[in-house]
């Protein structure tokens, strides 16, 4: 079983066995920013901060019988003893949350952290009911400054499925690009329905332009960085000549709504083909267009 599994089901342990949906990932929110070797990443969503790979690892766990489900809760059976499964930091942790959150309702643990932390309620369905006028002032500031018209690049090798999320809200980009050939991955969230389902809950139109991709056979033995440069050679002067109406939707797009992003699989700039993109773009602009990679 993955460690951060194992996680998740000793902090219900030790909750009495049962927790609120909500409270779990409030209370596991909490958990991780004390935490030396964090298990999961957050993104501000319906009711505050919410990890899409938590909620995917208890409902795989419940699936497999590990965990119970009701409509409103997680439960672990009795006999499940996973405390002593996880590193002793980590049980010192979870036993600290307990003392100074186990006795708070659901409504008080979820205002706690949109005070402490308002980032994670500039989209919450909620911030407005449980907060003042003030506290809920200074949510909505985080959300109102005007912001330069901005392309971003961005790729999600190496982060999780929610920090890639908390990029693209944090910069506030309003449409999502997915320059891949095949919107595939092995990796969860990035496959092309999962990803368009968790933008758009969160404000982010996705749309997958896979004509301005690369075919996989194209991508095989790339062993060096001239293999790369080779393939984006050809990138420009085969598929970027005949892909001008998708460059242009995309050019168009950044006028009507400021900041917009497009995403493929790379981290290293030199390897993916987003930064030829990037660059064919900002020519069609004349220089005037602002890039910033992710």
């Amino acid at each position: 079983m993955y460690y951060r599994r194992k996680y998740l089901l000793a902090l219900l342990e030790r909750f009495n066995r049962s927790l609120d949906k909500i409270a779990m990932q409030k209370l596991l929110f909490l958990l991780v920013q004390n935490s030396a070797r964090r298990q999961f990443d957050f993104v501000p969503y319906k009711y505050g901060c919410f990890s899409f790979q938590a909620n995917y690892d208890l409902t795989v766990m419940n699936k497999l019988g590990q965990l119970a489900e009701t409509e409103t809760h997680w439960s672990v059976s009795d006999k499940s003893n996973y405390l002593p499964e996880i590193r002793s930091e980590d049980r010192l942790a979870i036993e600290k949350l307990f003392q100074d959150f186990s006795k708070l309702e659901v409504n008080q643990l979820t205002r706690h952290t949109y005070i402490h932390f308002p980032l994670f309620a500039t989209r919450s369905l909620l911030a407005k009911k449980l907060l003042t006028k003030a506290e809920y002032n200074k949510v909505e500031e985080l959300t109102s400054q005007k912001l330069p018209k901005t392309l971003f690049t961005i790729g999600y090798e190496g982060r999780s499925f929610d920090d890639y999320l908390l990029q693209l809200v944090e910069k506030r980009v309003h449409t999502l690009f997915d320059v891949r050939k095949n919107a595939l991955s092995m990796k969860y969230g990035f496959s092309k329905t999962t990803l368009k389902n968790a933008c758009e809950s969160l404000g982010i139109k996705y749309i997958h332009l896979p004509d301005l991709g690369i075919s996989s056979d194209r991508r095989q033995s790339l062993n060096s960085q001239e293999d790369y440069d080779r393939i984006f050679l050809a990138y420009e002067k085969e598929v970027l000549p005949v892909t001008l109406n998708s460059q242009t939707f995309i050019l168009e797009t950044l006028d009507t709504n400021n900041r917009v992003a497009i995403t493929c699989f790379e981290k290293d700039l030199e390897k993916c083909h987003r930064t030829r993109l990037a660059i064919a773009l900002k020519e069609t602009t004349r220089g005037n267009l602002e890039i910033e990679h992710l």
